[in-house]
């Protein structure tokens, strides 16, 4: 299901903040059945988010505060779903994560999120909450076709798109950066298909 000899080999990029992308984290058929397990309800249309205007749709699945589970939506969603985000939650998979990053995770909090985003949705330049330190996105391709747009951007510290690295969001395809306020990124707005993925964002503290 998880590649995991992807993520040891991966490249990490110092710059504009570190970053990395692991090609294929997914192999196809994982890709394929978690496309056609993706829940259809329990997303809330996010419109505002820190002031600013994005279109996405939004479904918190797991959190875990610490060591404490106070969000578990495993047993709602279908095999293939209950196997990843169970991977996701073990400790080797954060150790393993967390050599690719150069970060200890295991005291972390974490959050996992799945994500919809049909043609016309975007999220445009930020930062990151101050207490997030690591955040991982999982792209699964898109529902009933190849998306168009929805490239992620790492924006760079010069003027203009200078230093800008684009990412597509290429099914089985990972990213993972480092976070912090002055970590800009955005998810430029898809044109075409629907754009699936899952996020992990590990956070410094308890969440609720």
């Amino acid at each position: 299901m998880i590649r995991y000899e992807a993520l040891a080999t991966a490249h990490w990029n110092p710059e504009p903040y570190p970053w990395s992308c692991v090609p294929e984290l997914l192999d196809d058929g994982t890709c394929s059945q978690l496309v056609e397990g993706f829940p259809t309800t329990g997303f809330a249309f996010h419109q505002r988010v820190g002031g600013r205007t994005v279109r996405q749709f939004g479904r918190e699945v797991v959190k875990r505060s610490g060591r404490a589970l106070v969000l578990d939506q495993r047993a709602t969603l279908d095999p293939p779903w209950r196997r990843l985000l169970t991977a996701f939650l073990s400790a080797d998979y954060a150790a393993r994560l967390g050599t690719c990053a150069s970060m200890d995770l295991e005291p972390l909090s974490l959050e996992i999120s799945l994500w919809r985003m049909p043609s016309g949705c975007f999220n445009p330049r930020h930062g990151n909450d101050p207490r997030k330190r690591l955040t991982q996105v999982v792209y699964l391709g898109g529902a009933g076709g190849p998306v168009q747009g929805g490239e992620l951007v790492i924006h760079g510290a010069g003027e203009g798109t200078q230093g800008d690295v684009v990412l597509p969001a290429t099914g089985g395809t990972s990213v993972v950066f480092a976070c912090s306020p002055e970590a800009w990124h955005e998810v430029r707005r898809v044109t075409g298909g629907e754009r699936l993925s899952v996020g992990l964002h590990f956070y410094q503290g308890a969440i609720s």
